[in-house]
């Protein structure tokens, strides 16, 4: 299912509704820039975001930029994704 929504971005995935660390990290790389350094203290903001919005799985795929989102979150959680019906899955993300 493909996010809704009018105007010239109608059905991509918005990041910057609430603007925090995630929100700006996952909608910087949606737009194609670099992911942000994953210092010490943007970690745990992350962590934080993550948890405080309920994220127990993360899905990826198919979007554009989708290597720099894989490594990005890869190197955040510590792990690699599953593969699972051509997206990618984290399970136990916080």
């Amino acid at each position: 299912m493909r996010p809704r929504g009018t105007g010239r971005r109608a059905g991509q995935a918005r990041f910057d509704t609430n603007p925090n660390t995630a929100t700006r990290a996952f909608g910087a790389i949606q737009r194609g820039l670099p992911a942000p350094e994953l210092t010490t203290g943007r970690r745990r903001a992350l962590a934080a975001n993550l948890k405080g919005w309920g994220v127990d799985v993360i899905v990826v795929g198919p979007m554009e930029h989708q290597d720099t989102m894989l490594r990005f979150l890869t190197d955040l959680l510590g792990r690699r994704p599953v593969p699972v019906d051509g997206v990618y899955l984290w399970r136990d993300a916080t």
